[in-house]
């Protein structure tokens, strides 16, 4: 009896643990929005961003081609300081 009252203790602790805690929401400060035209080149194109703290900030990319065979390419984004070995956020 006195084992099932302590493994029913460890289920409401550990049920305790699991549940989430209290978070803030994310809210948007500001959204900064555009488009490049990217070459028929393996050369990353830069696109600058001012005035946005990229420790606090995501991108998001989408595409969009003419090309008659599109899923033969590659696209990628990456939010970092500048420079093709610049450190990421």
């Amino acid at each position: 009896m006195r084992f099932a009252r302590l493994a029913a203790l460890a289920a409401i602790i550990f049920a305790g643990w699991l549940a989430p805690g209290p978070g803030d929401a994310a809210i948007v400060k500001s959204v900064t929005s555009g488009t490049a035209s990217l070459p028929n080149s393996v050369a990353a194109t830069q696109v600058a961003l001012t005035g946005v703290d990229i420790t606090k900030a995501f991108v998001l990319c989408s595409t969009r081609t003419a090309n008659t065979t599109p899923d033969v390419a590659l696209y990628t984004c990456d939010l970092n300081t500048g420079g093709r070995a610049g450190p990421r956020a």
